[in-house]
């Protein structure tokens, strides 16, 4: 028959295995620390980039979007374009431009957006309109305007500064 260890033995044995037991978790949480610590320097960069060709195609989207609902709205008044962009476009109107914020037999056309898109450069959806046809666009001096519209000509552009380009060079505001 076997022989029993003595209990001071035994007791060794488990301290000896708690002590491993916690060293092997220090490193499973350092090799974490450490695998996020490097997975973020490898990933950041990428989400600048996302984030700026979100941002552009946003923007093309918004572009694209009211320009079209620009000549819709032209196409149902007589050629005419809206002169009171935000309330005119976002609201029910009738073949003289006249708004109402519901639909009927008089009010008949639109609306042609539920609201002004956000400007995904500025976090603005303010409209600066020109009427005058001799006014051409001028850029914006910062970051905080929405879109430019001009009610004689029916241009539509983000509303930013010449500087601010797309990663391709584009001028923003020219697209």
């Amino acid at each position: 028959m076997g022989e029993q260890q003595p209990d001071a033995n035994r007791s060794g044995r488990r301290e000896a295995l708690w002590i491993i037991l916690g060293v092997l978790a220090a490193l499973v949480v350092l090799g974490g620390i450490v695998a996020a610590a490097i997975g973020w320097f490898v990933v950041a960069p990428q989400f600048v980039s996302i984030s700026a060709d979100t941002r552009e195609s946003s923007t093309m989207t918004n572009l694209k979007t009211v320009r079209s609902q620009l000549a819709l709205y032209k196409a149902q008044h007589d050629e005419h374009l809206p002169d009171r962009f935000e309330e005119q476009m976002t609201r029910c109107t009738d073949a003289e431009g006249n708004t109402s914020p519901t639909q009927s037999g008089r009010y008949k056309f639109g609306p042609y957006m539920l609201r002004v898109p956000v400007n995904p450069y500025t976090g603005e959806s303010s409209v600066t309109t020109e009427d005058d046809p001799a006014v051409s666009y001028t850029p914006a001096a910062d970051m905080n305007q929405g879109w430019w519209y001009h009610s004689a000509t029916g241009e539509f552009r983000c509303h930013v500064p010449d500087s601010l380009t797309t990663a391709g060079g584009t001028q923003v505001n020219g697209m």
